[in-house]
């Protein structure tokens, strides 16, 4: 929380697999918030589209307007989505590696609230439950490049982060992701099939 509300800036990467066409909510598929209508950020899906919702001094406590692809962006195929915003405002998703939607979200992230909690598959105690398969959730305190989305999904789902330090040289894949563009955080593989909420 802290780190994303002093830089203003955020990527929000996943490896998912949805199960369906006609989760509505948006479904939630990794969110930072209180409740349905009280978050920093929501990564969801509305149908045939992925939905974004960012809190910020112009945008509110819901993240509203969001930031959403077009009709049909959503598949039931093993996809890559990424959402970057810079300080600037510019927010942009990307689908495979492909910028999908651009916008500008304005306004500071000085109003991000500290007590929020991290969930994967709905709200905590929600009703916005999003089904399918999660290779890979990872959320970063600044806006990633287009060069290094695309080599993110180059790198695919099973793409290693860095060993702590002192441990053995890095694999070849993870070297994309140098301590300078590490994580805060990063979650691996499991399957939603119920109206549970998963934490990370």
């Amino acid at each position: 929380n802290e780190s994303i509300r002093r830089s203003g800036e955020i990527t929000i990467e996943a490896w998912i697999q949805p199960e369906n066409l006609e989760q509505k909510g948006p479904a939630r598929i990794v969110t930072l918030s209180r409740n349905g209508t009280e978050r920093n950020f929501t990564l969801g899906q509305e149908g045939s589209k992925y939905d974004v919702r960012l809190r910020t001094l112009t945008t509110g406590g819901n993240g509203i307007p969001s930031t959403t692809t077009k009709k049909a962006s959503v598949t039931t195929e093993l996809t890559h989505v990424a959402y970057t915003r810079a300080r600037s405002g510019r927010a942009r998703l990307y689908i495979n590696g492909e910028k999908k939607s651009e916008k500008t979200v304005g306004g500071s992230t000085y109003n991000w609230h500290g007590q929020f909690k991290l969930s994967l598959g709905n709200e905590f105690g929600g009703k916005r439950a999003w089904l399918g398969s999660y290779h890979l959730v990872a959320i970063y305190s600044r806006n990633l490049l287009p060069k290094e989305i695309q080599a993110h999904f180059e790198a695919g789902p099973e793409a290693e982060t860095p060993k702590p330090e002192g441990e053995k040289e890095l694999s070849p894949n993870a070297q994309l992701f140098t301590t300078k563009i590490a994580p805060l955080l990063v979650a691996r593989c499991f399957e939603c099939h119920d109206t549970s909420t998963r934490k990370g």
